[in-house]
């Protein structure tokens, strides 16, 4: 790919970029401390009850499921609480949507 390859394509998707406003979802891993347990509370808290169903605890970290455009307001979460994350990788697009799609009515 040549440099002029690379703006010619800049403006033709923004999929998996900061700018995806989408409600896609993407498993993440967020490697953080949790030595009492709060860590761990404070993400299935913000995460919401249909999505902390999905957090899995791994041995420095989780593995979890949202957004792209929730990845900043985590960490920001995170931070306030003065928990650390070392890192915050995105790891896949996955199946679903944030919100489930709403039934017609009527």
């Amino acid at each position: 790919m040549k440099p002029d390859d690379v703006s010619a394509l800049s403006g033709t998707s923004v999929i998996a970029t900061p700018l995806d406003y989408n409600e896609h979802l993407y498993q993440f891993y967020l490697e953080a401390r949790d030595v009492d347990g709060s860590s761990e509370r404070l993400i299935r808290e913000w995460l919401g009850e249909r999505h902390a169903a999905r957090v899995r605890r791994l041995t420095h970290g989780f593995e979890l499921v949202m957004p792209l455009q929730c990845a900043p307001d985590l960490v920001r979460h995170l931070a306030g609480a003065n928990i650390g994350g070392y890192q915050l990788v995105r790891v896949a697009r996955i199946a679903g949507e944030w919100r489930e799609a709403s039934g017609s009515s009527g």
